[in-house]
This record gives C-alpha cells, sequence and structure tokens, in this order.
C-alpha cells in the first residue's frame, strides 16, 4: 500500500498479487487488468473506512471471486 499523500491508503498491482499468492490465489491479469483491480479494492477500503461514520464499521463489504464468464456486467 501506499499513501497518496491525502490520508488515504492506495493499494498497488504487485500489493493485488502478493495478497492473492499469499492465499493460493492464481492471477492471470496484465498490468492494465492488475492496476484496475488494485484501483477497485483501494475504491472499497475507502469505503469500509467512510463506513464509521455511518456506524457501520463493525460490518465488511463482501469481496467475491469468481471466474469472468460467471461476472455480469
Amino acid at each position: 500500500m501506499a499513501n497518496d499523500g491525502d490520508g488515504s491508503q492506495r493499494i498497488s498491482a504487485e500489493a493485488i498479487r502478493a495478497r492473492a499468492a499469499a492465499l493460493g490465489l492464481s492471477l492471470a491479469l496484465d498490468d492494465v487488468a492488475a492496476q484496475a483491480l488494485a484501483e477497485r479494492v483501494s475504491a472499497a477500503s475507502e469505503d469500509t473506512e467512510r463506513m464509521g461514520e455511518l456506524g457501520l464499521a463493525e460490518y465488511e463489504p463482501a469481496v467475491e471471486f469468481r471466474p469472468i464468464p460467471a461476472r455480469k456486467e
């Protein structure tokens, strides 16, 4: 993770790959797709931090990994 200078934590594509590997997952993502995923995870992380403002800090958003054909756009 890196700090953007505004206090928010940004999650890098390398951190996503490392976490996936630690969980035994294999991510077949090119650099563009990995960066897009990192941005989405960073946004979810920021949303989680903001949940505290609403008194929802004890709840965590669900993250679900599905095969690409199973996704609904």
